[in-house]
């Protein structure tokens, strides 16, 4: 009985410990952003909003799947979503991804990335994609 009753206060004590990774960008001009979350930094897409000229679209957790190894500089969002006909490919460049804080509370990372021309255009009413790629400078902040 002891033992069941330290596996359950360990699994409620991790569970405890965890948190999303925020991952926040931005074009040079500022025009262009798109946020969203990683679920404990393990490659598990949880909501964002992507947005250019103060023109957002939302990005629900069931569409997005991340590719991730940040030791090697790969991190990539592939979002689609056939029911509302919304698609994005974002992806960091790996030669730009460094780490910039390691503390016992977290870590966190500064890299450019690039929105792909094939991505739905947020601006456009009838979901037409983007005619140019889009390059954004990003944070992702993973505290707990």
């Amino acid at each position: 009985m002891k033992q069941l009753l330290s596996l359950v206060l360990l699994s409620i004590i991790s569970y405890a410990g965890s948190a999303d990774a925020i991952i926040n960008c931005q074009s040079g001009s500022a025009r262009t952003q798109l946020k969203f979350s990683d679920e404990d930094l393990n490659a598990w897409f949880k909501n964002g909003e992507f947005s250019i000229d103060k023109k957002s679209i939302k990005l629900d957790d069931e569409y997005g799947y991340i590719i991730s190894d940040l030791k090697k500089g790969v991190y990539v969002l592939k979002y689609n979503n056939p029911k509302r006909d919304i698609v994005l490919d974002f992806y960091a460049v790996p030669s730009t991804v460094k780490k910039t804080k390691l503390d016992t509370h977290g870590t966190s990372y500064k890299f450019n990335a690039i929105v792909g021309g094939g991505s739905t255009d947020p601006r456009e009413k009838n979901k037409d994609l983007l005619r140019k790629t889009i390059w954004l400078s990003c944070t992702l902040k993973y505290e707990f």
